[in-house]
């Protein structure tokens, strides 16, 4: 399930770059707090007014980028929902906490020595109000 929400964002993602207002969410709107890779460079940011991608390459291996996020991702406010391989053998983890979730997908560049790190996140609109009970 978890994983459908991490295709749906890349697609909203790709739908909403041309976003008419111009706006792209910051990464305090949907990142705060983001767990920056190791021995990264950034090498694209793309978004919506309410969702952010940015892509890291790494010095670090997939298999030890993905331990570290898992470290990260298992530990308070953090709350490590889904950690799977995809199609193409990238690790993608699903995190959630109070305030936007966060989806890390991990995978090796080929004959590179190196790993490309996409982060997404997007806005979580507020929660309703409960309803007051009517007492009848």
């Amino acid at each position: 399930m978890r994983f459908h929400h991490l295709a749906l964002v890349a697609l909203a993602l790709a739908a909403c770059t041309s976003d008419s207002s111009g706006k792209i969410a910051s990464v305090a709107e949907v990142l705060p707090g983001l767990p920056l890779p190791p021995e990264a460079r950034v090498v694209a940011r793309s978004g919506a007014s309410d969702a952010l991608q940015i892509t890291f390459e790494s010095l670090w291996s997939p298999d030890a980028l993905t331990r570290y996020y898992r470290s990260i991702l298992s530990q308070a406010p953090w709350d490590l929902q889904s950690d799977v391989v995809d199609a193409a053998g990238a690790s993608v983890l699903y995190a959630t906490r109070e305030g936007p979730p966060i989806w890390v997908r991990i995978i090796g560049t080929t004959g590179a020595g190196r790993s490309t790190i996409q982060i997404i996140g997007a806005a979580v609109p507020p929660k309703p109000a409960p309803k007051a009970d009517s007492g009848g």
